[in-house]
């Protein structure tokens, strides 16, 4: 690692003591405590609940004009196409992890889905979409949830061209290099404080 990487993730990681985070991991260990009780063919529902509840912005804030696609996200998750393959992200979320899993997520597709949707009014709501593939998959990736800011964190820290087009995909890659900070660093904390991490950057 970079020492001028290691650096500014030692400084982020100065700032982020100064903020109360037992909220956030409380909500994040009721959020999995739901998803481990949940079994193939049951509802998906308490996703969207979570997904949209006001602690799920201390982890990943919505903002600008992303928050007027919150009826949007409401409508494309009631979607039958939606509901089977969250249920598929669901199963594999209590699958183990594996070097695969990331593109496993891809592969499930419901960001490919969201794309082929329209709406009669605002836009498509990839900030939510984001939002509920990061709390699933907190051990993998970071609480980024913009498109743009994830690209260019994948430039300053990874700093491999070309940066991939896939969101899980840069996810991961700046996830990584949090863990190689975390071990170098003994920066032992829960997922949901190393998803955060790059947030104090």
């Amino acid at each position: 690692m970079k020492t001028e990487t290691k650096d500014r993730l030692q400084q982020a990681a100065s700032r982020m003591k100064q903020e109360p985070l037992a909220e956030t991991v409380a909500f994040m260990a009721d959020f999995h405590r739901k998803l481990a009780a949940w079994l193939p063919g049951e509802s998906v529902d308490f996703v969207h609940d979570f997904v949209t509840a006001p602690e799920a912005d201390l982890i990943a804030p919505i903002e600008g004009d992303a928050l007027r696609t919150k009826d949007n996200f409401e409508f494309f998750m009631r979607k039958k196409q939606t509901r089977k393959k969250l249920g598929e992200l669901l199963t594999l979320w209590k699958s183990a992890r594996t070097t695969e899993t990331l593109s496993q997520i891809d592969a499930i597709g419901l960001k490919k889905w969201l794309a082929r949707n329209e709406f009669r009014s605002e836009d498509k709501p990839w900030d939510y979409l984001n939002r509920l593939h990061v709390l699933l998959f907190l051990d993998l990736m970071t609480t980024i949830i913009d498109d743009h800011r994830l690209t260019s964190l994948h430039e300053q820290l990874v700093g491999t061209t070309p940066v991939p087009t896939s969101f899980v995909r840069r996810q991961g890659d700046v996830r990584q290099v949090i863990e190689a900070f975390a071990e170098e660093t003994n920066f032992t904390q829960v997922d949901v404080v190393k998803a955060s991490l790059v947030r104090y950057l």
